[in-house]
């Protein structure tokens, strides 16, 4: 293709994105305040917060993985990993440029630990189902703040001037390994002055703002079907696999509730007040602690460990797999309520790699007794 022949294509491609970027903000500009209550499914959840928006945009797809993994993959999805929402944010931040001002994207993290630290809030979640966070800002202005609310407050914010938005990310089952990803929307503003601005900022900057819920879509599906995968094999070639191995199971009763025992249990950072052998626990991924969490340990003996959560059903059980140079470690852990507080119970299954097997028939003894003096400094550290 000739430089001529380029230049008209090119030019006759930006005045088509010229035409639909200006037909896209009239129709939005038209479709304001106009919620169909009836087009898109119920959530009870969100329902609490924004029963009556002016926006409602909805987004989901189909995932080959449980819902419980299918959340935390999104939970944790780095949507400026696509290019597409790469050059939204950067086209966003031209007229910045134009002022001299230097552009410095975030770096990479989940899309709940980015939101929150902007400032935004948690409403609600219900584990491995949805959550649903919302924050009140003034989105026109050039600096953007947005302000978390307590969720009592929420609903009945109404302080002129801003914008209440809530958004979600949710899951629901279709079946034992299937289940639909949905992530939605909503605005609704506190006064008519509010509203005003508001749909003039809406009316055009709605197309990134959905192009991005767009294209993190298959970002969340892939890496959902990815961990499912990587569970499923885990699963198959981990705790079904006791050739060589070491089952140590231990029970304990603790004089405080399911909850409570479960969030200090699934807390690894908090192994160094309970286990003298513990040199450093480390969180690797970023958000709340739940299904696909992984940390990295290390101990006075042995090579540092990745361990991971393929398992998590708050407040009664999770299970873990550990993966070292010489060592795999599968771990469960459950929960359950007593008329004193609660019931903690523990296995683990070790795994040696390579040499290390042979002397497991004399280390085993030594690792139950081990493994019965760390429940006890659970159960003496969770009553103090």
């Amino acid at each position: 293709m000739n430089p001529a022949r380029l230049l008209r294509f090119g030019a006759a491609a930006a005045g088509a994105g010229v035409l639909g970027f200006g037909a896209w903000s009239v129709l939005a500009w038209a479709r304001y305040g106009h919620v169909d209550p009836e087009r898109h499914p119920r959530d009870e959840l969100l329902d609490r917060f924004l029963p009556n928006p002016e926006v409602d945009e909805y987004h989901q797809v189909e995932v080959r993985a449980p819902a419980a993994i299918t959340l935390a993959a999104a939970k944790e999805t780095d949507f400026q990993s696509a290019p597409l929402v790469k050059a939204i944010f950067w086209l966003r931040a031209i007229p910045a440029l134009l002022r001299g001002k230097p552009y410095r994207p975030q770096g990479s993290r989940g899309i709940v630990a980015e939101t929150l630290s902007l400032g935004w809030g948690v409403l609600a979640e219900e584990p491995d189902r949805e959550i649903v966070i919302g924050a009140y800002t003034q989105p026109w202005h050039e600096q953007v703040t947005f302000h978390p609310l307590p969720p009592e407050e929420f609903a009945g914010f109404n302080q002129p001037g801003y914008v209440k938005i809530a958004w979600t990310l949710g899951a629901e089952p279709l079946g034992p390994n299937k289940s639909r990803f949905v992530t939605r929307t909503r605005a609704v503003a506190t006064d008519p002055q509010a509203r005003r601005k508001f749909r003039r900022y809406w009316a055009p900057m709605s197309a990134g703002i959905i192009l991005i819920r767009y294209a993190g879509l298959p970002l969340i599906r892939n890496e959902a079907e990815r961990r499912a995968t990587h569970t499923g094999q885990e699963r198959q070639h981990g705790m079904g696999n006791r050739r060589g191995g070491v089952v140590i199971e231990h029970a304990v009763e603790i004089r405080r509730s399911p909850d409570e025992v479960f969030d200090y249990c699934t807390d690894l950072r908090r192994e160094p007040e309970w286990n003298p052998r513990t040199r450093r626990i480390e969180k690797l991924t970023d958000g709340p602690i739940g299904l696909g969490t992984r940390y990295l340990g290390e101990w006075i003996r042995g090579d540092p460990m990745t361990i991971e959560f393929v398992g998590f059903e708050r407040p009664t059980t999770w299970a873990s797999v550990g993966r070292s140079r010489r060592l795999l470690a599968n771990s469960e852990g459950q929960v359950s309520k007593t008329p004193g507080g609660a019931r903690l119970v523990l296995r683990v299954e070790l795994q040696p790699q390579g040499p290390l097997r042979y002397l497991m028939p004399m280390l085993g003894p030594v690792m139950r007794r081990r493994e019965d003096r760390n429940l006890g400094a659970i159960k003496a550290a969770l009553e103090r």
